[in-house]
């Protein structure tokens, strides 16, 4: 049976339909039968990725709309998977998990435990002995974001930082602009900010308490929307691509928005690999066993975005520009989106469909 599918800008010839169900009855397509159970990354995940990809030729993906989450993570780990079509929902993107009060709850425990250490407040612990990377890397860290956001702050720009945390960039960056708003989903952390910024006699910050997905709650419009190590903490690829739209909704008619230390996908096994292997020259160490609770994210991901979002003109991904050999700067890289809400044009490197059959 000849398959072509039509994306709108082309016809792609697929040479291969799956479909990722638990059911029993579907009889009519090649099934990748799975259980209720499967996680992203565990032994039944990989095995399905494996066999997607010693398929010869083009895959189409047909998945339940419950499987959506692990439908996506398949989309951009297997080259030859083009497109996925979600089979009973009339939406192809819809978002895998919001923010929860629990995720909010976990992160405050966070903050309680970090007392006063801005960086341990948010979570910035190496992979490869669980210590509190050094104070010459948080500071190579900071001035990764400074420098490339350098060039579009001023006295007149007003600037969101989404998952502001405890401040350690915004302490950088809130004398360079009109006004400096924050965003996290961390109550407790806002609050060890607020303190800083009352005993600094700061008055051009305002803080929120919301998420990437949250944030036209505030009502502003900014010049510049940014997030640093945050987006691997995102549910899954639709949640992203939502809050990309969220931010372009809250830029105004011309802006960037910049995703800094994003987890590289290309280079996911690379740095577990690293990891396992100082876990192993350094017995007893405590160290990252598990790399599957992260969003490791394509660099390809960021093209497609910025064609699947009006407004979006340009998309440029830079490697990081710090010198220390060590995981930030080995294994993620940064992202800056250029806004222009008059302009708008658009070929993607993967396509997701929805149908309900």
């Amino acid at each position: 049976m000849e398959i072509r599918l039509n994306t709108g800008n082309a016809e792609i010839e697929i040479d291969n339909l799956l479909y990722l169900t638990d059911k029993e009855e579907i009889t009519d397509v090649a099934k990748l039968k799975i259980s209720n159970h499967i996680k992203y990354g565990d032994e039944e995940f990989n095995r399905i990725k494996s066999s997607i990809k010693q398929m010869v030729g083009n895959v189409l993906l047909l998945a339940d709309r419950k499987y959506i989450a692990i439908a996506n993570r398949l989309l951009w780990e297997c080259p030859n998977l083009i497109a996925t079509q979600v089979t009973d929902s009339k939406d192809a993107y819809e978002i895998e998990k919001t923010v929860t009060k629990t995720d909010k709850l976990l992160w405050d425990v966070q903050a309680e435990k970090a007392e006063e250490d801005v960086a341990l407040m948010s979570g910035w612990t190496n992979s490869y002995n669980n210590q509190k990377f050094s104070d010459k890397e948080i500071e190579e860290y900071i001035e990764d974001s400074r420098l490339k956001l350098l060039p579009y702050l001023g006295k007149d720009k007003d600037v969101l930082e989404v998952g502001v945390g405890s401040g350690m960039i915004a302490r950088r960056l809130l004398n360079m602009c009109k006004t400096y708003d924050g965003a996290d989903i961390s109550k407790n952390v806002l609050e060890k900010f607020t303190k800083y910024l009352e005993e600094n006699e700061v008055e051009n910050v305002s803080l929120y308490n919301y998420g990437g997905d949250e944030i036209q709650k505030i009502g502003k419009q900014y010049d510049i929307i940014f997030m640093s190590s945050v987006t691997e903490y995102f549910s899954g690829y639709n949640y992203l691509l939502d809050v990309i739209k969220n931010c372009v909704d809250c830029v105004k008619e011309k802006g960037i928005i910049f995703f800094a230390d994003v987890f590289d996908l290309g280079r996911k096994e690379d740095y577990r690999a690293s990891v396992y292997d100082y876990a192993q020259r350094h017995p007893g160490v405590i160290y990252k066993k598990n790399f599957s609770h992260e969003l490791f994210i394509p660099r390809d991901f960021w093209e497609d975005a910025s064609k699947l979002t009006d407004g979006i003109v340009n998309c440029v991904v830079t490697d990081k520009i710090g010198e220390i050999d060590n995981e930030i700067n080995k294994f993620r890289y940064d992202v800056m989106i250029f806004v222009d809400k008059n302009r708008n044009d658009q070929v993607l490197n993967k396509y997701q469909f929805a149908s309900e059959l």
